[in-house]
């Protein structure tokens, strides 16, 4: 799953099969992008991913059932590391929601 940072345009950040957040840049020449930044926290597979409207946090969720809060302020006064002082705010991870798939958080 990919999706664009609201505020950020030229972020994009990706979860897949390997249980880890990518960030790249693609305002860069190189087709793929650039990866700027790997975050783990996940133990399974991520399913999907959202922004709330002003970039300040962004939601994943995993095939365990596991939601994660993330800081996800861009700091424009660094350009180089613009993803720099993201992190986990907070793990959500219900009993009765252990085992059971998240597949689309909005």
């Amino acid at each position: 799953t990919a999706k664009y940072h609201p505020i950020a345009v030229h972020l994009v950040v990706t979860g897949c099969y390997d249980s880890v957040i990518r960030v790249w840049n693609v305002k860069v020449k190189e087709i793929h992008g650039q990866l700027l930044q790997e975050f783990d926290g996940h133990r399974s597979f991520i399913n999907t991913l959202c922004f709330d409207a002003e970039g300040l946090h962004m939601f994943s969720g995993d095939s365990t059932g596991l939601i994660i809060i993330w800081n996800t302020c861009v700091s424009e006064s660094s350009q180089d590391h613009p993803v720099q002082h993201w992190s986990i705010k907070q793990e959500i991870q219900e009993s009765d929601m252990n085992g059971v798939s998240i597949n689309y958080l909005e």
